[in-house]
This record gives C-alpha cells, structure tokens and sequence, in this order.
C-alpha cells in the first residue's frame, strides 16, 4: 500500500489526467403501460471525470458475428476515479456523443487509484 501522502499526490495526478466526462447506465427489465416487458436504462453516474485511451490487447480490433453479418470491434480502455460503479453490462456515454458498452472490468491493481475497465464502441 501507498503511504497516505503519496497516495494523495497520485490522486490528485490522476484527476489532472482524467479529460472526459461521461455518463454511466446499466440495463434493466420493466413492464410497459400495456404490461409488455421492455428493457431500459437506469443511470448509475453523471459528470464522471474519465479518460478513454485504445487497449494494448490482443483482442483490440477483433471480429465479431452479429446476425449473419461480421462486424469490427475496436477495444478502449475507461479509467474513472475510484470507487465509480462499473460492471459488465454497463453503458459508458460521453459528453461528446461517443458510447461504449463495458465488456471486462480489470480490478487487479493492488493499489487502486482509479478504476478501470475493457470497453468497445458501439457503432
């Protein structure tokens, strides 16, 4: 673990780093007026400072089958201050119009600063 002024200083680093802003939704069942059942967006964040940056993975331009049709994905890597609910499933909206959808969330650092996740664009 970080001594706690070293942990401050890498902090406060961090937030100097995080130049996005974006929205986080998870997805959830409800029932319409007509008792169909529908799926919705509940908001789990607003105004969460972030950085998007292309993942170093293998799998960071992959192919994927989507209805008879092959589509590219293309991998980025959400960095959120820590403690910013993040879970598979999850939609990631930036302020500039740009989604994602959250496909891995990577919590193997010892030292948490941040919170981290895999994440694609949807197109």
């Amino acid at each position: 673990m970080f001594p706690a002024a070293l942990r401050a200083r890498l902090q406060a680093q961090l937030e100097q780093m995080l130049t996005d802003v974006c929205s986080i939704t998870r997805q959830t069942d409800a029932v319409d007026a007509l008792g169909a059942r529908t799926q919705t967006w509940v908001i789990v964040a607003t105004n969460v400072k972030c950085r998007v940056i292309r993942a170093e993975t293998k799998r960071n331009i992959g192919q994927q089958v989507v209805a008879v049709q092959e589509a590219l994905t293309e991998s980025y890597r959400l960095i959120v201050p820590r403690g910013t609910s993040l879970s598979v499933d999850y939609r990631v909206t930036l302020t500039d119009g740009r989604v994602y959808d959250v496909v891995q969330v990577l919590d193997m650092n010892t030292d948490a600063l941040d919170a981290q996740a895999e994440i694609v664009r949807r197109r």
